[in-house]
């Protein structure tokens, strides 16, 4: 990488920090995060920084299309989270109905799947399975899936977007910064939300909102499957690096919908949430960075070396993050 490049990449982060200080400035007198009983903070605190995390990484995403490190299809499945970001930018504001986030987060992922041919071909032991138009539809669903569990999962101070940091950066570093710019876009989704980062860590001066998660959520899986396309095991690779993320939050929605609550309805039953109270954000944060880069990233290497066995190194990588989220009560009030 060579010396400018490098200044270039310190002026995205610094971009996306000056940016999401201009929000901050906006979201003191407009856009302020009263607590109520669900709340995981104590103090009013403005948020929609990530509308900085959205503008500056399209600005990245411009200078990379013009000068043809990135392929266009690439460009618009993600220029398809931009209705995903201003729905979520609204919300922000003023509650917008589920019917009309949904339509909204299902339009922007059908966009996405036939931009990016669907669901990859999936390695399974020596085999590789195609689910042909099937893929199409599952990739529709693991989208809005995935965007909203960001969502879910934007709780406590610093925990999304250290999420997006790790799994973009760590996308970034297998694609080898190259294959047709994936790496160029995970590099540049993990550099702008580090600059927002900085103010979120906790405690936060600012929340990223539903403008940040659900943008965050929609672009992280874009990735995904594109890179699932360049390299079919790089889609259970990044399966395990958001396993933190996946297993808590499906695990709550498991439990939620089995016993008869409102799924889609504020709550604070994640396990993250449950840890948080008994031992505070920062120390959940560390956790999650600990677990993110000790288990989760060499088990997301070993998938790699060993595709013909992704789907176990899976389940192994899995299995005792899910004992550990029942562990904290993860779906119980």
């Amino acid at each position: 990488m060579s010396y400018w490049l490098v200044l270039a990449w310190v002026g995205v982060f610094l971009l996306a920090y000056a940016g999401v200080y201009l929000i901050r400035c906006y979201a003191l007198k407009h856009l302020l995060d009263i607590p109520n009983q669900r709340s995981s903070h104590n103090l009013p605190t403005p948020r929609g920084g990530g509308l900085a995390i959205v503008v500056v990484f399209f600005v990245a995403v411009f200078w990379g299309y013009v000068n043809n490190l990135i392929q266009l299809d690439f460009v618009l499945a993600l220029l398809a989270g931009i209705p995903v970001a201003v729905i979520g930018f609204m919300d922000d504001h003023r509650p917008v109905g589920i019917r009309i986030r949904l339509l909204i987060h299902l339009s922007s992922a059908i966009v996405a799947s036939l931009l990016l041919a669907g669901l990859p071909a999936i390695p399974v032991m020596q085999a590789t399975i195609d689910l042909g138009v099937w893929g199409y539809a599952i990739a529709v669903l693991a989208l809005v899936w995935w965007l909203n569990l960001f969502n879910f999962m934007d709780g406590i101070d610093g925990i999304a977007g250290s999420q997006a940091v790790f799994m973009a950066l760590a996308l970034a570093v297998f694609t080898g910064f190259k294959v047709d710019g994936q790496g160029f876009l995970s590099l540049a989704l993990g550099v702008t939300t580090l600059g927002f980062l900085i103010w979120n860590w906790p405690p936060a001066k600012i929340f990223m909102g539903d403008v940040g998660s659900g943008f965050l959520g929609f672009a992280l899986g874009v990735l995904m499957l594109a890179a699932g396309h360049a390299k079919p095991a790089m889609l259970y690779a990044g399966l395990i690096l958001s396993g933190l993320f996946v297993t808590d939050a499906s695990v709550t929605l498991l439990r939620r919908y089995c016993s008869g609550q409102t799924w889609y309805e504020a709550h604070c039953c994640h396990a993250y949430q449950h840890a948080a109270r008994r031992y505070g954000h920062i120390k959940v944060v560390r956790a999650v960075w600990l677990i993110n880069l000790t288990w989760l990233l060499p088990w997301a290497w070993i998938c790699l070396l060993q595709p013909e066995y992704a789907w176990l190194v899976l389940m192994a990588a899995y299995i005792p993050l899910i004992v550990l989220v029942l562990k904290f009560n993860a779906g119980k009030g």
